[in-house]
């Protein structure tokens, strides 16, 4: 075994399953799978966020996301010890190097050329727009010679995302062709060899989250990110759980289905955004992987429903309960961003008021932390009431969110530079070597 990892097990005839437990927000509950032996790698400090399988083994590997190829060395060395019937992961990072040791190793599911219709977002558009799915106006652009005519079939303002990439990295808005062009530099630069182009949809933006079992949703949940578009401001940002009484509900719920079953997988679990626009819905992209944020815990406030322990259950191979879960209550989760590029200088939480019994506050920053213009600081969960209060609640504190600010201060820097004009997103995720090439558009 590997010098960078530490083991703790017994071995068995037992179907063997191999998780990567590569983000700390979920919660699985490995013990729950029957007649299987587990193997979970995780970071050692994420060891308490999950609950281990009694007859399980442990690897430890510090922040697993970033050494897919260390990831990849161990699951072939424990595949060799004791063959491995099922292996996934929670992380979007993970799901190339996944794909690729399945169509390796002979391990069922979802091989690279699958999983690339859940990460390319061009593949992915492509082949929901054939289906009659509606999707923004698009292009592919290469990033070393890019052809600047297909961009004017776009339109102005404009997102530009990296094909294969998550959790809002590298993500712009341009509003001219030179803005594209100097983007596309940087993202050569990073190792990008394509970009999506893709139609600013200037609409509300919902997410789905969703365990489809065999062609049908066992769970299905609709969230309402912030009401105005995300692509115009940098603001804080939010999202409601959306009651299944709702129009808005039953609509999305349609078009979600429409749009997975276009998709080549049948028993997914993932995260759908979507935009509500004049014309009908219109699909943004999804994944074969949990939704981020504070999402999870919204799901379990408002439906009783522990995603991450079935969608565990569901890739590994296990029994998946198909009980289609009951509104419970009303739940949401704010975030606030930095406005500013600096260094925090003092966290209180006492600076926080609402009027709900439930609201748990998580710090995303540190003292002495450095920050840039849109950096998570904190994020709190509201529950216990109804849609409309909550609604109204969060509404009232993106007009005013004077007292969230002296939550976290901050002592800015006076030179923001261009990427706080430009980036909407994270920055700088390296290219993965495993993603599946666009080839020509």
């Amino acid at each position: 075994m590997s010098s960078k990892a530490t083991t703790n097990g017994r071995s068995g005839r037992k179907r063997h399953v191999f998780v990567l437990h590569d983000a700390s927000s979920l919660r699985p509950r490995y013990d729950l799978f029957p007649e299987a032996h587990v193997t979970v790698l995780a970071d050692p400090a994420n060891h308490d966020t999950y609950t281990s399988p009694p007859e399980g083994t442990l690897l430890s590997l510090v922040y697993p996301r970033a050494h897919l190829d260390d990831v990849a060395a161990l699951a072939r060395e424990v595949h060799d010890e004791r063959p491995i019937d099922r292996i996934f992961g929670l992380s979007e990072e993970c799901q190339y190097t996944l794909a690729y040791l399945r169509d390796e190793l002979g391990i069922p599911g979802p091989g690279r050329t699958t999983i690339a219709q859940y990460r390319n977002k061009i593949l992915m558009k492509r082949t929901l727009q054939a289906a009659g799915v509606a999707v923004p106006r698009f292009a592919a652009v290469r990033t070393d010679e890019p052809d600047t005519s297909v961009l004017d079939t776009v339109g102005y303002p404009t997102i530009v995302k990296p094909v294969d990439q998550t959790s809002g990295s590298d993500i712009y808005r341009a509003q001219a062709q030179e803005d594209v062009l100097e983007i596309l530099e940087r993202y050569a630069e990073i190792g990008y060899e394509w970009a999506d182009v893709e139609e600013l949809v200037s609409a509300p933006m919902f997410h789905a989250d969703f365990l489809l079992v065999d062609g049908r949703f066992a769970v299905f949940a609709l969230g309402r990110y912030s009401d105005d578009t995300i692509w115009e401001t940098m603001g804080n940002s939010h999202s409601i759980q959306v009651p299944p009484t709702d129009a808005e509900f039953r609509a999305a719920k349609t078009f979600a289905l429409k749009a997975l079953l276009a998709l080549p997988l049948r028993t997914v679990c993932g995260h759908l955004e979507l935009f509500s626009t004049e014309r009908g819905w219109v699909f943004c992209e999804t994944s074969a992987r949990l939704g981020g944020g504070r999402i999870q815990e919204c799901l379990a406030e408002s439906w009783g429903v522990d995603l991450p322990t079935l969608m565990a259950l569901a890739y590994g191979g296990g029994p998946t309960p198909v009980r289609r879960p009951r509104w419970r209550e009303g739940s949401a989760y704010a975030f606030l961003y930095s406005a500013t590029r600096g260094t925090v200088t003092a966290l209180d939480e006492d600076a926080i008021d609402a009027p709900f019994p439930v609201v748990r506050p998580v710090f995303h920053t540190w003292l002495g932390a450095s920050v840039e213009r849109g950096t998570p600081l904190l994020s709190v969960l509201l529950a216990g009431e109804s849609y409309a209060a909550i609604h109204d609640w969060l509404e009232e504190w993106r007009g005013d969110d004077a007292a969230w600010r002296v939550s976290v201060s901050i002592d800015a820097c006076k030179d923001h530079g261009m990427d706080d004009w430009l980036r909407l997103g994270g920055g700088r995720a390296p290219a993965d070597p495993l993603a599946v090439s666009l080839g020509q558009p």
